[in-house]
Formats: structure tokens, sequence, C-alpha cells
């Protein structure tokens, strides 16, 4: 789930958030680097909780942590606000730290590495997945806007 959340606003934003939020180029730029930005430097800081507190209870702080930007994405009404949305959301990028740390302890040696490289896949598909459903969408007439349920 953390990385379905993570990948839903790229696809959006070359055509729905850029527009709506009437963005600039570089402002959507900004907005990809801030939450790339926040994926790194989570990560980093999430590595050393993994290990002194173990991967379940970093795992679910961090899905916590993201549902809550993630609920609220809607509500961005400026360039600053979803950079602030951004940021957050990005921090479901950390969940990659300890969901490998996860695997690696529940699976032998001897089949380890392909279990890791199948949840480490979940991102790529998450990506491919949220642009394939929007264009499928707007293809077949769903023009629900992505903030249509704005507070």
């Amino acid at each position: 789930m953390a990385f379905l959340s993570w990948f839903a606003f790229p696809p959006l934003i070359p055509d729905a958030i850029k527009s709506d939020l009437h963005l600039s180029a570089a402002q959507v730029g900004n907005s990809n680097i801030i939450a790339l930005c926040a994926t790194f430097v989570v990560r980093l800081m999430v590595g050393p909780l993994v290990d002194r507190y173990g991967p379940r209870k970093v795992m679910a702080s961090l899905l916590i942590l993201g549902a809550i930007p993630s609920g609220l994405a809607g509500t961005a009404q400026s360039a600053e606000g979803l950079y602030v949305l951004r940021f957050f959301i990005g921090i479901l990028g950390a969940t990659f730290v300890p969901c490998q740390a996860w695997t690696s302890t529940f699976f032998d040696k001897n089949c380890v590495g392909t279990a890791n490289a199948l949840v480490g896949g979940w991102g790529g598909y998450s990506a491919f997945h949220g642009r394939g459903s929007y264009s499928r969408n707007s293809y077949i007439g769903l023009q629900v806007t992505w903030g249509e349920y704005k507070l």
C-alpha cells in the first residue's frame, strides 16, 4: 500500500494537478524533487531505527505517518501546499527499508534473493499501474479529478 500511495501523484501531475493548481514546469519539477529528497533522507534515518526497534514497528510507524498526508492529498490549493504534501507522502518511500529487512528475516538463504526481488519490484509495478489506471480512466470517460473531494 505504501508504494501505491507514494506513486499516486506522479501520473496525475502532468495533466490533472498541473492544470488544477496552475503549476509551471519548474513547480512540477520542484514537487518531484521534494518527494524524492524526503524519501532519501527518511531512508537514511530508518535504517538505524530498523536495527534498533525492528522492521515491524518501524513499518507500522511509517505507514501511519504516511496515511495522514495521503488522506489529505486532494486538499492542496497551491504549489506550496503540494510541496508539503509531497514531502510527507515521500516518507512512504522509506518503507522499502523495513520491507527488505523484514523479508530478509522471513526467508531462507536459498530463496531470500528471489523474495527480496519480488518485494522490491512492487514499487515499479505501482508506478506502472498508477499511470496505466489514470490513462485508462481518462480514455473511458471517468473524469473525476484528483481533488474532487476537497473539504
